[in-house]
């Protein structure tokens, strides 16, 4: 049974037995009691609910900029590699490596 029908199940017992004469009092604060942890728990759940949530978009958002991160990397050693041996000696690497991966591919 989930807990809040249990707790009105207790509630309507303690209700009968009132009907009957029998005091309850302690009964029913304790059934005060378990309701109020019931309130606390949903309330609970729904803020832990929200946090994964946050947590999800998070981590894609930490993902997303990764990526860019490494294609501003990339960007920059291509720049300083060009900076450092000039424009003619990098097309002349490129063309090289290209050349030896069409070797490779036949």
């Amino acid at each position: 049974m989930e807990a809040k029908s249990v707790i009105n199940y207790m509630r309507s017992e303690i209700a009968k037995r009132k009907l009957k004469g029998i005091a309850m009092d302690e009964s029913e604060k304790r059934v005060d009691a378990l309701e109020e942890m019931y309130n606390e728990n949903c309330a609970m759940k729904q803020d832990l609910e929200e946090l994964h949530q946050k947590y999800s978009e998070s981590i894609l958002m930490i993902g997303s900029l990764r990526s860019k991160l490494r294609d501003m990397l990339e960007r920059y050693y291509v720049s300083e590699k060009l900076h450092d041996i000039g424009v003619e000696e990098m097309v002349k690497q490129l063309a090289d490596r290209i050349n030896e991966n069409e070797k490779n591919l036949f």
